[in-house]
């Protein structure tokens, strides 16, 4: 019976799904607690991209940020489709 790793490209790696800028100065620690706890960490994935400073505090911790939308193209997508109000603005 063979016990190898398994093929996948995912293997090893962390994946934390959290809202980094709910709160901002407590999650800038989590790359220093992944490292200290073993982890590599070198790339970030957000939905959004805020503006408002977020991957420039990664890049400080020599972490590469990637996201799909800022917050203003997904405002673009959503609003002329009534999915947000102007009130959510």
């Amino acid at each position: 019976m063979s016990s190898s790793k398994p093929q996948s490209p995912f293997w090893g790696r962390t994946i934390n799904g959290e809202d980094f800028d709910s709160n901002r100065h407590e999650k800038l620690r989590e790359p220093t607690a992944i490292r200290a706890e073993g982890g590599v960490l070198r790339d970030a994935v957000a939905l959004f991209d805020r503006k408002e400073g977020e991957n420039e505090k990664l890049a400080e911790h020599e972490v590469s940020p990637y996201s799909l939308l800022t917050a203003g193209e997904a405002v673009d997508k959503l609003y002329p489709i009534g999915a947000i109000t102007e009130d959510q603005l």
